[in-house]
This record gives structure tokens, C-alpha cells and sequence, in this order.
């Protein structure tokens, strides 16, 4: 190598550590300027990874300490065990005192905010009764899911009536694409026999 090779090495050499010297000099300048937004922003993204990470945690110990009370109460009712379940888990709560409710071991209707659930026991509660009167009202509610259901109900509880036109009307009110529809046929059928079986007066 020439010298004067060895002069232009050693000057690109200078300046890309002047390069260098002076980038960093450039992002000493701007932290000096921003040091407290830059130490501030860390210091908010370690707390709100360790936050969430925490709140992760706490959200499935929660989550085990509820199934393992619902698991509890499939065996055996223990009010320490709903205590904890209505603690940790206020739906899946729900869920148990309405099925007990269903299944008959409690005699008060649950508080219900989970809205199939309220719809389900609105429904139970005018089908047990057996008052065409409820079952309309039920029939009549906006969000009534079980609304053609009411209706196959509220009409066999007047074909017993003997009232079977106000049936058949209410039979023709279930939509054609129900489920049901095969069975309010069968309903009218029964109400078209009942009355040609019936003595003339």
C-alpha cells in the first residue's frame, strides 16, 4: 500500500468516526432536550405492560376460582361455594340460581341481567301459570325469542277453553318459516276435528 493510500484509509477512517462522534452528539442534544417526555414514556409502557400482565392474571385466577366453585355446585349446593361464584364470576352466578330455579329448587324467580335468560324465565313463568293472559304479553314483547312458542301455548290453552277460532288465529300468526309451524298444523287439524266432532246444539 502506497502512503497515499494510507493517508486517504486513515482520513475515511476520521471521518466516519466524526460521523459517528457527531450522530451522537446529535441524540445526546435531543435526550438532554426531551429527557423527561422520553423517561416519562418509558416509565408509562413498563407500568401499562406490567398492569395489563397483572390484570391478565388476576382475570384468569378469577376465572379458575369461579369454575372450580360452579364445579362444586354440580356436586354438592354449599353457600360458601355461591358466595364465591357470585364473587368472581356475577353471570355464570346467574346461570346456577336460574337453573335452580328451573329445576325446582328454589322457589324465588332470580334477578337476571343476561337477556336470553330474563326471556326464558318470562316465558317459564307464563307457561306455568297457564294464563293466556301472560303468554299474550309475553307473545307481544318485542324481543320475545320464544315468541311462536308462546303462541303454540297461548293457543292450546284456549282450544282447552273451548275457544278454538281465537286458536286458529293465533295459530296463523306463527311465521311459516318456524320450527313450530308442523306443530301448529297439527294444532289446527285438532281444532278443525274438535269442532266438525262437535254435537249441534
Amino acid at each position: 500500500m502506497s502512503t497515499k493510500d494510507n493517508i486517504d484509509f486513515i482520513k475515511e477512517e476520521v471521518s466516519s468516526q466524526e460521523k459517528f462522534l457527531e450522530g451522537f452528539f446529535h441524540i445526546e442534544k435531543y435526550y438532554k432536550k426531551y429527557k423527561i417526555l422520553i423517561i416519562s414514556v418509558v416509565v408509562i409502557s413498563i407500568v401499562a405492560i406490567i398492569g395489563y400482565n397483572a390484570n391478565n392474571y388476576i382475570s384468569g385466577q378469577n376465572k379458575i376460582k369461579a369454575n372450580d366453585a360452579y364445579n362444586a355446585l354440580q356436586v354438592e349446593h354449599s353457600e360458601e361455594q355461591v358466595a364465591i361464584l357470585e364473587k368472581y364470576s356475577p353471570k355464570l352466578h346467574q346461570i346456577y340460581a336460574f337453573r335452580q330455579f328451573l329445576d325446582g329448587k328454589t322457589d324465588t324467580a332470580p334477578a337476571l341481567d343476561i337477556g336470553i335468560l330474563q326471556d326464558i324465565l318470562e316465558y317459564q313463568q307464563a307457561t306455568i301459570s297457564r294464563d293466556t293472559t301472560k303468554l299474550d304479553k309475553y307473545s307481544l314483547s318485542q324481543d320475545a325469542s320464544l315468541k311462536d312458542m308462546a303462541l303454540l301455548s297461548q293457543a292450546f290453552l284456549l282450544i282447552k277453553e273451548n275457544n278454538s277460532k281465537q286458536a286458529i288465529t293465533l295459530l296463523d300468526t306463527i311465521t311459516p318459516t318456524s320450527q313450530l309451524q308442523p306443530f301448529a298444523k297439527l294444532l289446527k287439524h285438532y281444532t278443525i276435528t274438535l269442532d266438525t266432532d262437535a254435537p249441534a246444539q
